[in-house]
């Protein structure tokens, strides 16, 4: 699955609750996380199918979501470039002439960036 699955338990009701962030009101229950899980894939699989018939898409799982230099301008202070660049297999001095001269990254290289910041557990946002 792109998405991250979040599962929790409801003591109260006595079931497991999946739900994936980063699609509101996407969300299924089951009497264990596994049931919870596949009830909750199979609702996402349903709601594709209800978007792809109306001509509009799931939004783009965060690690797919694009990385600008304008973000990563901002964010600069809080991340060390030379080992983001190193991890994303980008040059370090690459990646900080692009920042500041404001020159867009590839598409690739805005995806490997991506990923590279999930992986440290930071989502960098517009």
């Amino acid at each position: 699955m792109k998405y991250r699955i979040e599962i929790t338990y409801d003591a109260t009701a006595g079931y497991y609750v999946a739900n994936l962030p980063e699609i509101e009101y996407c969300a299924a229950d089951g009497p264990t996380p596994e049931a919870a899980v596949a009830a909750v894939t199979e609702k996402l699989a349903v709601l594709e199918e209800v978007l792809r018939e109306q001509g509009r898409t799931l939004p783009a799982p965060p690690a797919e979501r694009p990385v600008t230099v304008e973000i990563l301008r901002r964010a600069s202070s809080l991340v060390n470039l030379s080992a983001l660049a190193r991890q994303s297999g980008l040059s370090p001095q690459t990646l900080t002439t692009k920042i500041k001269r404001g020159t867009e990254f590839g598409p690739k290289e805005s995806v490997r960036l991506a990923r590279s910041l999930r992986s440290r557990g930071l989502l960098l946002a517009r």
